[in-house]
């Protein structure tokens, strides 16, 4: 296992999959410096004799297969694999090998338009491969940490400031170029949410017969999801509150350690029966009570065309698996859908807003997220017994641990680097991730189809609170004009050292501070968890701060 640009890779199963091409005979995968303070993976493949597959075609059948985070930037086919006298792979050779020659990723396309091939040269420069100006820049190799770099380049060449947004929604230079030249800078970010429409998905023609819903106490649950950071938590909640049997669906090559109570099992969302063989799919037909779909890819920098298929395919293919089955689908989902409502002054979203009337949408995570609660809606309403969770921005709970791009860890450390935040009238949602866990568990086990419920603290926190429990806790922070607070963080070296706080940065551009976002209310939720034993819903400091030291944050 290694570990790439915040995200726990496992390289032996990139390895596996591309051994498993009928066209490849053995492969190697290794992680090798980027040449822009970063990291970056790299393949390589021995093709069988007689073969003609390239490693653009291996990228793209691999992308079928994996997480974008596990995406290999470089894949180089090669008549056979450089091995050591002991007859192992030589990884140095390899090495040596991918910096001599970037292998072809790109497409052939010659750029034709002026700023538009300036576009693709920026993206080459950053992500060291050929780009075309039809070339996506997500699916050659880029991120968000390489999105922010992207923008420093144009904004360095042209004197112009991009929106981070506008590179989301236009992720190919030609597109981005049309985009620029029609769109001037400080309206650039506006016209981003008609770009992210889409006809709304709807369960296929040939979705199985919905079987009636169990009624039964949680006896058997099905988490897919488990192994990240929030999946995490509600695994250890459904142990300490139930007496369940948890079986987590995992998707790396080692299963991952179990606790009593627990089994294991590899599987694949978007693969038939889930990726298991057919005993083990009628096995857990006939005997889940319940899923807890926590399973996304939470990648907020990429586009919707990217998540779409984990994120709503995802969520198909466990509603399908609870339409034979009968079991209730507790659905994790997001606050964040909400991000983009527009409201008028005091005016908020309850748990019984109709998400149906949303037109725009904050980004490419929280589209793929909405898609994907129309289809759970869609289910509920052929008698599936659905109940369905928005968390909100999830933060280090007491009990510690911090997820890849946590929000505030990003914050404090970005606080401590740049010795200031923004002086903005704004308040912050920062849910401990370990009272949403456990509320999650408490409303699950009542087990109430047709609800929704609010997983946040009931009121976020001013960013002038923030700032004086942050100074009273031994940090001297000044509040900067967001202006003079902006350049101080494009100028930081954290941008490109940390990818939470890149993540941070490419909600945030330089034509004005942020809008306020949407008042998001649960109040509801916390009536309805009265009385019960749960973490605190408010955020603590030190905890936060703690997390700053925990390696998945930078």
């Amino acid at each position: 296992m290694a570990k790439v640009r915040g995200h726990r890779i496992e390289l032996d199963e990139i390895e596996r999959l591309l051994a498993a091409h009928p066209q490849i005979g053995a492969a190697a995968v290794t992680v090798v410096d980027d040449g822009q303070g970063g990291q970056r993976i790299d393949a390589f493949a021995a093709a069988t004799p007689g073969s003609c597959i390239d490693g653009r075609e291996l990228r793209a059948w691999l992308r079928e297969r994996l997480a974008l985070a596990a995406l290999p930037t470089r894949i180089e086919v090669l008549p056979e694999l450089p091995r050591t006298p002991q007859g192992k792979v030589d990884l140095a050779a390899l090495r040596t090998v991918a910096e001599r020659a970037p292998a072809i990723v790109g497409s052939d396309t010659v750029p034709a338009d002026a700023l538009a091939t300036r576009i693709a040269a920026a993206f080459a420069t950053v992500l060291a491969v050929p780009v075309g100006i039809d070339d996506d820049f997500f699916a050659v190799g880029g991120d968000s940490l390489a999105a922010i770099r992207v923008l420093d380049v144009l904004r360095r060449e042209s004197g112009r400031e991009v929106p981070l947004k506008l590179l989301f929604a236009r992720p190919q230079p030609r597109a981005l170029a049309s985009a620029m030249a029609a769109t001037p800078s400080s309206a650039a970010a506006t016209s981003v949410a008609a770009d992210e429409s889409a006809p709304i998905t709807e369960l296929a023609d040939d979705f199985p017969r919905v079987v009636a819903p169990r009624r039964s106490p949680l006896r058997v649950v099905l988490v897919t999801g488990g192994t990240g950071f929030f999946g995490r938590h509600v695994r250890r909640e459904l142990l300490a509150r139930t007496s369940a049997e948890i079986v987590v669906l995992h998707r790396g090559a080692s299963a991952p350690v179990a606790a009593p109570r627990e089994r294991m099992l590899r599987g694949e969302l978007a693969a038939p029966r889930l990726g298991l063989d057919a005993a083990a799919h009628d096995r857990l037909l006939r005997e889940v009570d319940a899923v807890v779909h926590v399973a996304a890819n939470t990648n907020v920098a990429l586009p919707w065309s990217s998540l779409r298929r984990d994120n709503e395919g995802g969520t198909a293919a466990v509603l399908a698996f609870c339409a034979r089955g009968g079991a209730h689908l507790h659905h994790v989902s997001t606050a964040g859908i909400f991000a983009a409502v527009p409201l008028p002054p005091g005016g908020n979203v309850d748990e019984t807003f109709d998400i149906a009337s949303i037109a725009a949408f904050d980004g490419g995570y929280a589209r793929s997220k909405w898609g994907a609660e129309r289809l759970v809606a869609e289910a509920a309403r052929r008698g599936i017994a659905t109940t369905i969770y928005r968390p909100g921005r999830l933060v280090a709970g007491r009990d510690g641990g911090a997820p890849p791009r946590d929000f505030g860890a990003a914050l404090f450390a970005l606080g401590l680097e740049l010795g200031s935040i923004p002086d903005l009238d704004l308040r912050i949602d920062l849910t401990p991730v370990d009272w949403a866990a456990a509320a999650l568990v408490t409303l699950a086990q009542r087990a109430e189809p047709g609800r929704v419920w609010h997983l946040l603290e009931q009121e976020p926190t001013p960013l002038a609170e923030l700032h004086a429990r942050l100074v009273a806790a031994g940090l001297p922070l000044r509040r900067l004009p967001y202006g003079s607070w902006h350049q101080r963080l494009l100028a930081s070296p954290a941008v490109r050292r940390s990818p939470a706080i890149a993540a941070l940065a490419a909600s945030l551009h330089g034509d004005g501070p942020p809008p306020a976002m949407t008042a998001v209310a649960s109040a509801r939720t916390h009536a309805a968890l009265a009385g019960e034993r749960l973490p605190s819903p408010t955020a603590d400091i030190a905890a936060l701060l703690e997390a700053l030291d925990e390696p998945s944050v930078g």
